[in-house]
């Protein structure tokens, strides 16, 4: 058996972690316990996220060194172990998703990760008060005021949760491609060029430029995105920027800040950019449509302007015609 220090230096490296995560998002779904068994730690519970499922495996092996650890850890983000309290579907024509509660008295911070329209059903995962962390079929989290949520008594099943077909990590989707591409990709135009920049906006009256980008797969292929870039930019497959074409999605970061940016291919022109020492420069000239805070909304810009404040860190492509 393990010796009890080891056991307790765990315990205590388990409560930094949740008390570092309560003190950034102010309410955490985190409920670890390790236990010694025939020479193995075993690690079992509930906790929010797959990274927090992995930050505990490694701080743990860290610990304990070269003994054996079998992780039994639930993500409960992972709609696919059914650890829901409850189902819900969005009231409200609009109701903004949070990322944290900002202290005990549950009042919310300032940061929107996403927004549920009306109908949408979501995922509740927990219960602090006047708020319910709820999950959308895109997989976002976050915390939605109690009055724009009701909750329902049965269990929705994944095909009215999930709306199209979900992009595939690290793996092109074969789709067949309608003749009317080109018409919803106009419907689209018109309906969002120019709308706000609005960190974790969803519609016309406000979006970011992750936000843009799902909407983009759902109205024009029917296809999901995962709602965040980081998720975005897992799936699809890395191409040449030489070889991008329509629908490509584009990931920069900007210099100054380090801020990830994500932008859509809709035409590249005739014009090359001349081959330079510059990374970023050796590249075709493409269209890019995206939303920019820097620009105020959603804008086409060429990528070689964009990359004169971005560094372009990989295309992605989600879809093939089959």
């Amino acid at each position: 058996m393990l010796d009890k220090a080891l056991i307790l230096l765990i315990k205590k490296e388990l409560k930094k972690i949740k008390t570092r995560y309560e003190e950034k998002y102010g309410a955490v779904i985190f409920d670890v316990k390790a236990k010694s068994f025939n020479g193995v730690i075993v690690l079992d519970g509930v906790v929010l996220s797959e990274k927090q499922k992995n930050e505990v495996f490694l701080a743990t092996k860290e610990i304990i060194k070269n003994s054996k650890v079998e992780n039994k850890i639930k993500v409960l983000s992972d709609s696919k172990n059914k650890l829901e309290i409850g189902w819900g579907v969005i009231t409200a024509e609009v109701a903004d998703i949070w990322a944290k509660l900002s202290d005990k008295k549950n009042i919310i911070g300032k940061t929107r990760a996403s927004q549920a329209l009306k109908g949408d059903f979501v995922r509740i995962l927990a219960r602090k008060g006047n708020w319910r962390l709820a999950q959308t079929c895109d997989l976002a989290i976050g915390w939605i005021n109690k009055y724009q949520v009701s909750s329902i008594k049965y269990q929705v099943s994944d095909k009215k949760w999930i709306k199209g077909k979900r992009a595939k990590k690290n793996e092109i989707l074969r789709i067949r491609l309608t003749k009317d591409v080109q018409k919803k990709f106009i419907c689209f135009l018109k309906k969002y060029l120019n709308s706000r920049y609005l960190l974790g906006g969803m519609t016309e009256r406000g979006i970011d430029c992750s936000g843009l980008a799902q909407k983009f797969y759902s109205d024009i292929f029917g296809i999901l995105l995962p709602r965040h870039s980081g998720d975005q930019a897992l799936c699809g497959e890395k191409i040449e920027p030489g070889a991008a074409h329509f629908g490509d999605l584009v990931f920069l970061r900007r210099r100054a800040s380090k801020q990830a940016h994500i932008g859509v291919v809709i035409k590249k022109n005739q014009k090359s950019i001349p081959i330079t020492r510059d990374k970023n420069q050796n590249l075709g000239d493409f269209l890019v449509l995206s939303a920019m805070r820097e620009s105020g909304g959603v804008v086409i810009e060429n990528l070689s302007e964009i990359l004169k404040y971005y560094n372009l860190i990989s295309i992605k492509r989600i879809i093939s015609s089959c």
